[in-house]
């Protein structure tokens, strides 16, 4: 697959389609080209042979390879793709899939999938998928010989074997040869051969399945091994007992996947997450210990500047004057900045739970708040009708209020600002679009303003904490009223994003389930 990869990185299509239909039609697996829409472009011979769609309706550009799953497996896929375009990756990213065929039979296989760029714009999914022996019958198993089948694509990692039980053979595939680290001339094998690598802590588990598999269940279990080289690895097994027709002992038929790079992989990234996680929580204990703590110094210079300006205000001097009212605006924002450190370490840790909000309520709340500034500013609110979303309605009051102020006090000189606030329903296309859940409802809130607006380069770090694009000459204000609102869309399982207008002003949408 890497090799392939490397090999279809052309640039002249018609060359590059042409070498990829040469490729496709060759081995095991089926091969298929799909745009970023996922409609199909090419497909190989094995694709039409085992799932038996008519030719020319996949060919014709309008057959969307989505249509083989069910509804749970498309979003599966569609995981798997996204996250395929974003990063590029072709080692070990696969996924195992329960698919449809063209008479709505049920069969398994496994998906790999790569990107194809064919310059910097243009993307494609390269696809291979490969049967699963449980799924398929031809041409992995075979009943008739005592070597039941072959891998015809061979992929690291991977292995399958039987286990005849009658006779205690069993019969492996080159990648059992590779995962267990044996001699590819080791050929007379029993069941014991494979057992003394499991670990003595994984024994009891395999016992255990045996006696399910004969019940008729079939298995997926993990298993630790200890190859013949003495590596630990996790190796991912699938297993299912098969009635045969020439003995009542039946056979146990098996795939064996090493995901040890994946556990590996998993450890380091939970521990990864822990210690975020930590330090997040400590963080937010230091930030909101450290501003209570603050609150009662902060009180008493307040407190004791202004008990100078009403007493001594008239004996100070032009100088001294200065000096005590820049004391208490440093006192004052001084307070604003740890209110809102508060009220930003509070939202994750809120108790409140969350009922069905109406946002015109919301909204209305937060005009009735704003009544002042509105009024000063000369700000125009228009809305459509807003929609009940479930939710926490303090957070939300904070949200709209947050996202409201801003847009006034980003406003331009000698011109009202208007807020338009909007309300629309996501369609599929836009779920996928911001690798949302595709079965859940999502509201999206619009609020476009007619201010200065941003530069889109500055988009996202407009959400971090303490992030200025202005000066506070300019702009009074803590620098956190973003970043809560980041956080509290975040506490819903939403999405916020900004963009600039040019020449208008600055779109704020918000993306929360419904």
């Amino acid at each position: 697959m890497k090799d392939q990869v490397k090999l279809l990185n052309y640039s002249d299509p018609a060359q590059l389609f042409q070498l990829f239909q040469s490729m496709i039609n060759t081995g095991a697996g089926m091969h298929l080209l799909l745009k970023t829409d996922y409609n199909v472009l090419f497909a190989s011979d094995q694709f039409f042979n085992v799932f038996h769609f008519n030719r020319d309706v996949v060919l014709n550009g309008d057959f969307n390879f989505l249509k083989i799953f069910d509804k749970y497996q498309a979003e599966r896929f569609l995981d798997q793709a996204s996250y395929t375009l974003k990063s590029n990756e072709v080692a070990d990213n696969y996924v195992f899939y329960k698919l449809s065929d063209a008479y709505n039979s049920i069969r398994g296989a496994y998906i790999y999938l790569s990107v194809l760029k064919i310059n910097p714009t243009d993307s494609f999914l390269n696809v291979l998928v490969l049967p699963d022996l449980f799924y398929f019958n031809s041409p992995f198993i075979s009943n008739d010989t005592g070597n039941f089948f072959i891998e015809q694509v061979q992929n690291e990692g991977l292995g399958t074997l039987e286990w005849l039980i009658a006779t205690d053979r069993v019969f492996c595939s080159e990648g059992i040869y590779d995962i267990f680290e044996i001699s590819h001339d080791i050929t007379n094998i029993n069941i014991g051969f494979f057992i003394k690598f499991i670990h003595s802590d994984d024994i009891t588990l395999w016992e255990t399945t045996l006696v399910d598999l004969r019940k008729g269940n079939d298995a997926n279990i993990v298993l630790r091994i200890l190859s013949a080289n003495n590596k630990l690895k996790y190796i991912n097994a699938v297993l299912k007992w098969v009635d045969t027709k020439n003995s009542n002992s039946g056979k146990i038929i098996a795939g064996f996947r090493d995901i040890t790079k994946t556990k590996k992989t998993e450890a380091n990234l939970k521990k990864h997450v822990d210690e975020l996680n930590r330090s997040n929580r400590e963080l937010e204990e230091f930030a909101y210990i450290a501003s209570h703590d603050m609150q009662e110094p902060l009180r008493k210079i307040s407190t004791f500047s202004e008990r100078l300006s009403d007493k001594y205000a008239d004996l100070l001097s032009g100088d001294g004057l200065l000096c005590l009212q820049r004391i208490m605006a440093s006192a004052e924002n001084m307070r604003v900045l740890i209110n809102d450190l508060l009220e930003f370490s509070r939202i994750t840790k809120s108790t409140q739970p969350f009922t069905e909000v109406n946002l015109n309520f919301i909204l209305q709340q937060v005009k009735n708040e704003l009544e002042l500034i509105i009024d000063e500013s000369g700000t125009q609110i228009q809305n459509t009708d807003l929609p009940m979303v479930h939710a926490s309605v303090q957070q939300l009051k904070q949200l709209f209020a947050n996202l409201i102020s801003n847009s006034i006090k980003f406003r331009k000189a000698y011109i009202h600002p208007i807020i338009l606030i909007e309300a629309i329903r996501l369609n599929p296309k836009e779920k996928l679009m911001y690798n949302l859940i595709p079965d859940a409802d999502y509201i999206k809130i619009v609020f476009t303003d007619n201010g200065i607006g941003f530069d889109n380069t500055y988009s996202e770090r407009i959400f971090q904490i303490f992030q200025r694009l202005h000066g506070k000459s300019e702009y009074p204000g803590s620098g956190i009223g973003l970043a809560i609102c980041k956080k509290i869309v975040e506490h819903h399982k939403g999405a916020i994003f900004a963009e600039n207008i040019p020449g208008c002003g600055a779109r704020f949408s918000v993306i929360l389930p419904a």
